[in-house]
């Protein structure tokens, strides 16, 4: 990692830690009586859970969900889908282009080194650079009483950690009451990933063409912003599923709305836990693998989205998980 891409991850870190310090009375861990799936009294019980399988607390009744399971994808619902969630900037998709470093702050104790397994297993999965444990986080996954409060908070107290937003985006961001609050840290880069100095910015080795871009924006670090009190009754698995996806894309909020039905990304979408996706889906899944799966991020939004289509549809096919138009 370069001086300068060292320096700005240490600017991304520093509001959020200092932010945390804005929360009030004790921990989480010790609020919370009942973590996701299950509830745990004991420190004997503590210590099991930081040693079991992650699966073992994914204690879902299916016989109770209302969840409809999707058996086949015909190649328009994968467009659609892609097409929808996708967030552009100017012509470009965004992308992580260092090592994934994930955090969970706030979350009850018993529970939390599980859930970041969980989420670094997404990654490692779906072919996401991961970096060490030991590494310096750049996403964040926060859990807080009230996400909204906490969130205009961090904007007031430390403004730099929006700075990749505009002040129109920060204030729907901010204003609406919802269960999860997410944005990303960006830096512009050249198409190799150098630097890009000056004010203007000062571009050399442009190289006119309409395959590529000569600038990307990399995301240099995710926040996300969650009601603690909505997790009740949903598994780790399914918080860790939507943690990670809102983690290394970037959603179009209104695009969430209308991704596939048995997206994860639905998670908050249902009064009843059990009614919603138990998992990411196969397209889901398939999505960030083919997202990560191109070799260079500065192509056009409209071929990053169609190559991305090809590349689940190949996937979701290889799986029999293609219907019949």
């Amino acid at each position: 990692m370069t001086r300068s891409k060292q320096a700005f991850r240490h600017l991304l870190v520093a509001p959020i830690c200092a932010a945390i310090a804005l929360t009030t009375g004790p921990a989480l861990s010790q609020e919370v009586t009942s973590a996701p799936g299950m509830g745990v009294q004991t420190e004997q019980q503590a210590v099991t859970a930081q040693n079991s399988d992650p699966e073992d607390f994914n204690t879902r009744n299916e016989d109770e969900s209302n969840f409809i399971i999707v058996t086949g994808y015909r190649r328009s619902d994968v467009r659609g889908h892609v097409y929808a969630v996708f967030d552009v900037n100017g012509d470009q998709i965004d992308r992580r282009e260092e090592p994934f470093c994930p955090r969970v702050v706030n979350f009850p104790i018993e529970y939390l080194p599980i859930l970041e397994k969980l989420i670094r297993a997404n990654a490692a999965k779906a072919g996401v650079p991961l970096a060490s444990e030991d590494c310096l986080a750049e996403a964040f996954a926060i859990f807080a009483r009230d996400p909204q409060q906490f969130t205009q908070a961090v904007r007031k107290k430390y403004p730099t950690a929006f700075s990749s937003l505009t002040l129109g985006d920060q204030k729907t961001l901010i204003e609406q009451d919802r269960p999860v609050y997410s944005w990303a840290l960006k830096v512009l880069r050249d198409r190799f990933g150098g630097d890009v100095a000056g004010d203007p910015p000062q571009i050399f080795g442009v190289d006119i063409s309409r395959l590529h871009r000569n600038v990307r924006h990399d995301i240099e670090g995710t926040y996300l912003v969650m009601d603690i009190d909505r997790t009740a009754n949903i598994t780790l698995q399914q918080l860790a599923d939507f943690i990670f996806l809102n983690m290394v894309v970037e959603f179009r909020k209104k695009g969430m709305e209308k991704s596939a039905p048995d997206s994860i990304l639905h998670l908050f979408d249902y009064d009843n836990p059990l009614d919603a996706p138990p998992d990411m889906s196969p397209m889901d899944f398939a999505l960030v693998e083919a997202f990560y799966a191109q070799a260079s991020n500065d192509r056009s939004a409209r071929m990053q989205r169609n190559r991305i289509t090809d590349h689940i549809m190949a996937k979701l096919e290889g799986d029999g998980l293609v219907a019949t138009e």
